[in-house]
């Protein structure tokens, strides 16, 4: 453990370097982000990830999403997973990447309802009926009541 961690400081002090000499540098950044979330530091590992999202468009930011959405389930955080997913479907709407973090996140009590309602969406939009049935399934079993139910017109 003691030499992982020395090769992981030695790694990240290396990834410093490069981005005091090439600030911008996506491979960098994301190297440093792997090995700050490694070391735990999950918030510094995500803000790189965002400055590098921020760079990016069309695929490569929702790629970018996607990476901030595996961090946030690798960290333990479902619910910003669950945003970062979201936000990378609003740019590539059938990312197949942000789709699997939220089917992933389907069997997590606390992104359930929420992951099944925007794969419900997706699913709707792209003409998949048999996915989106899987999902209404799971939003009439988390919703609350049956006013909750009644307010989903495909639940209907």
């Amino acid at each position: 453990a003691i030499v992982k961690r020395r090769l992981n400081n030695g790694g990240a002090d290396l990834q410093r370097r490069i981005l005091e000499l090439i600030p911008n540098h996506g491979g960098a950044t994301r190297a440093l982000a792997r090995l700050l979330q490694e070391q735990g530091d999950l918030d510094a590992a995500v803000a790189l990830l965002e400055k590098d999202r921020d760079a990016a468009e069309g695929t490569d930011r929702a790629a970018r999403e996607v990476a901030i959405a595996k961090t946030f389930v690798a960290g333990g955080r479902p619910q910003s997973a669950l945003a970062a997913a979201k936000r990378a479907l609003e740019v590539v709407s059938d990312d197949a990447d942000a789709l699997a973090v939220l089917e992933d996140l389907l069997v997590v009590p606390e992104t359930r309802g929420r992951a099944a309602l925007i794969l419900e969406e997706v699913h709707a939009a792209n003409g998949n009926p048999e996915k989106r049935a899987a999902v209404l399934d799971v939003i009439i079993a988390t919703a609350a009541s049956r006013d909750d139910r009644a307010r989903h017109p495909a639940a209907a």
